[in-house]
């Protein structure tokens, strides 16, 4: 991206200091919107976060974009959780967070072997964009969803 060894040392320390502050801002306000909006906007927060990462050479959009993922890293962290419990409710939470958490693993594990097949870092990233859309799609469709079932 252009950036100094120093630099880039510095934004990807900068990730976990974001994740921290979206878990405070989460705590502190969190109780004013339902878990679903909070996961709604955590999981928007990535879209301009990977889209910053297009920008080549300058550093300002990618510390905002490394911010962003932070934050929304940070926030989504605790929404899981509360997802799963007002999707599925208390019961059998473990058994039911432990299949959730299977498929995401993973990915996660294959994403980056799966990465170097790609052509290209902008291919990753528009492949990444795609995913995190779908993920919010998906998201936001399995609380609409849910709401004739049970109450939020």
């Amino acid at each position: 991206k252009g950036l100094s060894l120093q630099q880039a040392a510095w934004l990807a320390a900068a990730a976990g200091p974001m994740q921290v502050l979206g878990r405070i801002v989460e705590f502190t306000f969190g109780d004013r919107w339902r878990v679903v909006q909070t996961g709604t906007a955590a999981m928007a927060l990535l879209l301009p976060a990977l889209f910053g990462l297009t920008f080549t050479g300058s550093w300002l959009p990618i510390a905002i974009s490394v911010g962003l993922y932070g934050i929304s890293n940070g926030v989504m962290t605790i929404v899981k959780s509360l997802s799963t419990v007002e999707l599925f409710g208390r019961e059998n939470y473990g058994h039911v967070n432990g299949a959730i958490a299977a498929p995401a693993l993973i990915t996660r594990s294959l994403g980056p072997l799966l990465a170097a097949f790609v052509p290209s870092y902008f291919a990753v990233l528009l492949l990444l964009i795609g995913v995190a859309t779908l993920s919010l799609y998906l998201y936001v469709t399995a609380f609409r969803q849910n709401v004739s079932k049970k109450p939020i």
